[in-house]
């Protein structure tokens, strides 16, 4: 099947090439991606100078959550995703774009005892928001298995399914939450009513990957701006944030 679907698209792409010039790029290019990626300043500044650059190259882009996107590029709605992901799939070719701490994200104004780097003891006194997954099961992380997270967590106080609303209640004062720093750095407007404490000397990275599904050739403007945006990545430095904003 899945050389079947690649000889289609190639036939397709074959078609676009015939009926384009050859100085310049044209067709579609299908990328769905997390928020925290296709969010970023510098994302849309680069797909901006690119569309105006491209002018007959059609660009959708779809915000959407890991199993989505990764259902896009299965069934080519999407050339390729920008997500991050606990484990490679098998099926899929995966290029790091880039690695992102976790924090844990506390109210600014807080009573609770929380040091500099925060220690398992006093993760486990704290009121945790849970995620709530496409699966319904909850979750501390959607990033982060139970094993992962043993003795690094306290109480449940609540459940929600959304970043935003998560950080709205945390600036509320009431919760806690572990959250990957690029996530956290997507929504400014609620920095001023929390702080953030590092918790890299109890979890490892979370990464960002470019996915492409394997055996699928895609095409010259989707290879074009694939490479642009890993050039992008690869040329930043992921700035740290401060334990306090």
């Amino acid at each position: 099947l899945d050389w079947t679907i690649t000889a289609f698209e190639l036939i397709g792409e074959l078609e676009k090439s015939i009926s384009g010039s050859y100085d310049e790029l044209n067709g579609k290019v299908g990328i769905s991606g997390s928020l925290p990626i296709i969010g970023q300043d510098m994302f849309s500044s680069l797909l901006s100078r690119f569309m105006r650059e491209n002018p007959k190259v059609h660009v959708t882009l779809r915000a959407c959550r890991p199993l989505e996107a990764l259902d896009d590029i299965e069934t080519g709605v999407a050339d390729f995703g920008l997500i991050a992901i606990a484990q490679k799939p098998e099926r899929f070719n995966a290029t790091l774009l880039c690695t992102t701490p976790f924090v844990l994200v506390a109210p600014k104004k807080h009573r609770f005892q929380i040091s500099p780097a925060p220690l398992p003891e006093e993760l486990q006194n704290l009121p945790f928001v849970m995620y709530m997954g496409n699966d319904k099961k909850e979750v501390y992380s959607p990033w982060l298995t139970s094993e992962q997270l043993k003795g690094l967590t306290g109480k449940t106080a609540m459940t929600l399914n959304q970043y935003q609303l998560v950080l709205q209640y945390i600036a509320k004062g009431s919760v806690c939450a572990i959250m990957d720093e690029l996530t956290l750095k997507t929504f400014p407007e609620y920095h001023r009513h929390l702080v953030a404490y590092p918790l890299s000397h109890l979890l490892e990275d979370l990464q960002y990957f470019l996915l492409t599904r394997r055996h699928r050739r895609l095409g010259a403007a989707a290879v074009t701006l694939s490479q642009e945006i890993l050039t992008l990545f690869r040329s930043q430095k992921e700035k740290k944030l401060t334990p306090a904003y």
